[in-house]
């Protein structure tokens, strides 16, 4: 529990560094937020993301209070909505992070001493994340174009 936390601690700090809300690498052919897909299916959602990724983590919220997460250390999760609790119908919305391979480039040098970590510790990674929206009719889950509009 302690590892997970301080994981998912990693890649809230790497979200806040960068002005845009995702950590960027130097190169343009770095990460993006399409290299992570969700398939529906039943009242289940697969995520499928580049076998370089890791840490994922995903938060499902919806009506009434519903929220659930998952996390997986090496592999893209699946989600099953009713793992989490009561299944309403209604617009959800996910989150999914992940951690990349690519390392956080400063445009100032940093010290490792200073950074709350002991000296063998790795630098920060560049996090992903993807987000988006689904309807629960009946128990099932659909792609919605009105549940992107719908507040």
């Amino acid at each position: 529990m302690r590892v997970r936390n301080l994981i998912l601690l990693v890649v809230a700090a790497i979200w806040f560094v960068s002005p845009s809300g995702v950590a960027t690498s130097q190169s343009d052919s770095g990460p993006s937020a399409d290299s992570i897909s969700v398939r529906l299916a039943g009242t289940r959602l697969y995520f499928d993301g580049e076998p370089s990724y890791f840490n994922y983590s995903v938060r499902v919220t919806g009506p009434n209070g519903y929220v659930g997460e998952v996390f997986s250390a090496r592999r893209p999760p699946s989600f099953r909505l009713s793992d989490h609790g009561a299944v309403d119908d209604g617009v959800y919305r996910y989150e999914v992070t992940a951690a990349t391979r690519e390392v956080v480039q400063y445009s100032t040098p940093r010290s490792r001493s200073t950074n709350g970590r002991d000296a063998t510790s790795q630098e920060p990674r560049i996090g992903i994340a993807s987000d988006g929206s689904f309807r629960v009719v009946n128990g099932q889950i659909f792609a919605s174009s009105e549940a992107e509009s719908e507040t």
